[in-house]
């Protein structure tokens, strides 16, 4: 079997002062084809698609943990369905292939909130975009796959597979590298940064944390993974510039060597304005 090629990315979301829409002129620079957006391009939406160009993109739906709500709280009904109707409206402009959606978690709240995974299902179905779902902290991975051919029951062929979190499995004490083997068949993208023991940091590879990024990453190369790939990586300040083209680089190496070549010879070129942001 010829060996697949999976897209990778980052999650684009305002930076210090930086909006989406001139992070990403960065990112097309380096050659990178595919991106992960969530609600906080929605402010520029329309600047922001303007920018893309060819570059594709994947939307992560709500949080609860980081926006107080998510596609299965009850009292956020007219909040979803404007989100549901910006989607379904600018799906083509913004190049969405997939969202990406976590099972409920009210617990996660920082206020009391109502929420059903049949109201989830019935917003997803709305949406009429394919979805991954993702695995979340605190939930066990048998737990997890209950909920998953749960909503295959409910969604039928919208539920295009698992969003596989690396991380969220690590800092709950199991073995990232080990889950995703048993979970292997259902996983069409991958959340993947550093983290510490027991916290979700979203870290640049080799910046102090304990997640085993190249044993993972060559467990998906070894597998034949050619889904999509996006970097969480959340830089503290430009100072974490090389480190998080470093991670790019480093995913690239193990997933997409030719890629990786002709991006060391962009990085080459852009290296003055590399160093002038970085500096």
């Amino acid at each position: 079997m010829a060996q697949r090629i999976p897209y990778v990315g980052v999650t684009v979301a305002k930076f210090q002062n930086y909006m989406p829409s001139f992070l990403i002129k960065g990112l097309k620079l380096l050659g990178m084809d595919f991106i992960e957006i969530n609600q906080s391009i929605l402010p520029e939406i329309d600047r922001f698609a303007n920018s893309l160009g060819s570059l594709i993109t994947a939307f992560h739906l709500p949080l609860v943990s980081e926006n107080g709500w998510d596609f299965s709280c009850l009292d956020y009904k007219v909040e979803i369905d404007d989100m549901i109707a910006t989607l379904r409206h600018y799906k083509k402009k913004l190049r969405i292939q997939h969202v990406i959606s976590h099972p409920p978690e009210p617990e996660k709240s920082a206020n009391q909130v109502d929420s059903s995974f049949e109201f989830l299902f019935e917003n997803l179905q709305k949406l009429g975009l394919p979805v991954y779902l993702e695995n979340v902290t605190s939930l066990d991975p048998k737990a997890f796959l209950n909920i998953y051919w749960r909503s295959k029951r409910a969604l039928g062929t919208l539920l295009a597979g698992m969003c596989f979190d690396a991380p969220h499995y690590f800092v709950d004490g199991h073995d990232p590298i080990a889950q995703y083997l048993t979970f292997r068949d259902l996983v069409g993208c991958v959340h993947l940064s550093d983290c510490l023991v027991g916290k979700d940091a979203h870290l640049p590879f080799n910046s102090g944390g304990a997640l085993p990024i190249n044993e993972f990453l060559a467990t998906l190369r070894n597998n034949n993974f050619g889904g999509y790939i996006t970097l969480e990586l959340k830089p503290q300040s430009l100072n974490d510039l090389e480190a998080y083209i470093d991670s790019y680089m480093k995913t690239l190496q193990f997933l997409n060597y030719k890629k990786h070549l002709t991006t060391k010879l962009r990085i080459l070129a852009l290296r003055p304005l590399i160093n002038r942001f970085a500096a």
